[in-house]
């Protein structure tokens, strides 16, 4: 976390990545569809496309 001089804290530029996106991004890259990456993570392929964004 990065305080201000207000003392106000926020998230450095680019922590928003989280595990679930790393996870859908691996699998990705190992299946190469959103729909493969959907049946494999038990997931909908728009629950995949919004992990992507």
């Amino acid at each position: 976390m990065v305080t201000d001089k207000g003392g106000s804290t926020s998230k450095p530029y680019g922590s928003e990545l989280d595990l679930r996106k790393l996870r859908v991004l691996v699998e990705l890259d190992r299946r190469d569809t959103v729909s493969a990456v959907a049946a494999a993570l038990h997931l909908t392929p728009s629950a995949v496309s919004q992990q992507l964004t």
